[in-house]
Order: structure tokens, then sequence, then C-alpha cells
């Protein structure tokens, strides 16, 4: 069984503090500060930035409270002023990812990518939303590009691992997992992802172990404790 993550979820488990109402993804991009992954083009005086900075701060608090569609107005509201302002176009990308609005989300990551070519998580945000809208190899290669970036940056192999899960390609995603856990081992949705693969090859055991591992991050991660019911059935069905 092999299911496509489009849901939404609880999005625990990534080594962060604020709690998401989001879709499942390798990690949530909120859930620690996002990186200066670069700075705005265009010189301000120092009161119009600070006015700019609490805009997009506002605009990730209204994130972290659901509010998606506010939070979008918020990070336009702010390009309005500033076309080149990197961190509104980051928000205003994760913004319709919580929307479900994936091509706009790859728009406004291209945009991201355009402004911070160098940058680990501008490819990291490109291959999520290429992931949701299915072009798996284009995500892999967008990981990729970020991993050439900078290879301890576990997003990246997670990501890609997502990828390859998706394609069928399990002991390669297997990999990608294992790598971003020795970078990051208290992502659960990573562990869970992990023992989704194991399930695909037939170890079912390890596969319960990486399940109750992310369980044991967070109690409370229902994505993980469905699979985990998925496999103890499996178990039972074998007799082992």
């Amino acid at each position: 069984m092999r299911l496509h993550l489009q849901l939404k979820s609880i999005a625990w488990g990534c080594g962060g503090a604020f709690l998401l109402l989001l879709p499942i993804v390798p990690f949530n991009p909120l859930s620690r500060p996002l990186p200066a992954i670069g700075q705005t083009r265009v010189v301000r005086s120092d009161r119009a930035q600070t006015e700019l900075d609490n805009l997009i701060d506002t605009g990730f608090d209204l994130q972290n409270e659901g509010k998606h569609e506010e939070a979008l107005a918020v990070f336009d509201r702010v390009l309005q002023t500033d076309p080149e302002r990197l961190q509104a176009w980051n928000g205003r990308a994760w913004a319709l990812w919580s929307l479900f609005r994936y091509d706009e989300m790859l728009t406004a990551f291209d945009r991201v990518v355009n402004l911070a070519p160098d940058s680990a998580d501008s490819w990291y945000g490109r291959g999520t939303a290429l992931y949701y809208l299915d072009r798996y190899q284009d995500s892999i290669a967008a990981y990729d590009r970020g991993l050439e970036l900078n290879p301890a940056y576990d997003r990246n192999w997670s990501g890609r691992g997502w990828s390859r899960q998706q394609l069928g390609r399990d002991e390669e995603a297997l990999a990608d997992f294992d790598r971003a856990l020795e970078l990051n081992p208290d992502n659960a949705n990573t562990w869970q992802a992990r023992g989704w693969s194991l399930y695909q090859l037939g170890r079912y055991q390890e596969a319960l172990s990486s399940l109750d591992r992310a369980l044991e991050i967070s109690p409370n991660f229902q994505y993980a404790l469905d699979k985990r019911a998925i496999i103890l059935q499996k178990i039972e069905e074998l007799g082992l």
C-alpha cells in the first residue's frame, strides 16, 4: 500500500516549539525559525525596514494560528512595498502550501530560488512544491541541488527520501531517511517515513521499531499511529 501524502495533519516531531495544522511533508518549515537566506536588494529607511519586518512576523504568527489566507494577504502586502523581500516570498510560498495551492507555491519558490540560488533552504522549498505537484523526479533534482550546496541540511535528505518513496525506490529512500536522522534524530515525521519504507520492503519488525521511535518523540502523532496499526495488522496476518 503506497499512500500519497496530500493530507492535513498535525506536523509534530520537527524539533520546534510550534504546533501547526499543515500538510504532512518531510518537515514542517515553520517549526523553527527560517534561516537568513538572503537580504533585500532595496535600500530603505530603518523605520520602513522595521515595519516590514514586523509585518513578516505577523504573517508567520497568522500561519501558526492557522489563518493562512490572512497570512498570505500580509506577505502580499510586504511584497507590494518591497517585491524583492526574500522572507516575504518564502512566507508566501508556505502559506500557499497550507492552502493546497501548489502551482502558485512553485511560482513563489521559483522567485525564492532566483533571489537566493545558493541557499539549501530555497531548494528544499522548491523541491517540496514539486513533490506536491507529483513531479517526483523534478523534486529529487531540486533536493539534489540543495544537498550539493549543503550536505548537512537534513531537510533535503528527508525530502528526497519522500520523493523516492513515492516512486517505489524504497531502498534509496531508506538511505536518505537514515542520513536525515543522523543529522536530526528527533524528527518524528522522518522516523515514520522511514518505517513506511521498511514496511514496503517487507521488513516489518524494523518498520514497527521506527514507528515506535516516532511515537516516543511525538506520542499523539496520529499519522504514525495509523501506520503503526497497519504494520501490526500485517505482522499478525503473517504470524510473525
